[in-house]
């Protein structure tokens, strides 16, 4: 049944969009999302994601960038403490005089690397 809701039209095109921000192969992001997301979650997954597009991460340019509040609060994959930690890793590397592009870069690897665990 899950795979059914993640496999139509709009959910593999939503799938494909934040499998694509974070580098990550489509099915192995769908594999994650039905480990971790409930239905409720799994079905309203678009309206989620455009949601996030519209309105998401008012707190600053590394967190939208990284999609913090996607990934802890519109679609659940992140806890909020290690995307908080990654974030602020992002903006100590910028402080430092890291790159903003190069900093965000280091930030979606850890993303990648904690979704995998």
């Amino acid at each position: 049944m899950q795979l059914n809701i993640l496999t139509s039209l709009r959910h593999d095109w939503t799938v494909a969009e934040i499998a694509r921000r974070y580098g990550i192969e489509k099915q192995r992001l769908r594999r994650l999302m039905m480990e971790r997301l409930d239905m409720i979650l799994l079905e309203n997954l678009p309206a989620r994601y455009e949601a996030w597009l519209a309105l998401g991460d008012p707190g600053g340019a590394v967190e939208r960038r990284l999609g913090e509040e996607l990934l802890t609060r519109y679609v659940p994959l992140l806890d909020s403490p290690s995307m908080r930690y990654i974030v602020s890793e992002a903006k100590r590397s910028i402080a430092n005089g890291l790159s903003e592009e190069r900093a965000v870069a280091s930030a979606i690897e850890k993303v990648r690397e904690v979704l995998s665990a």
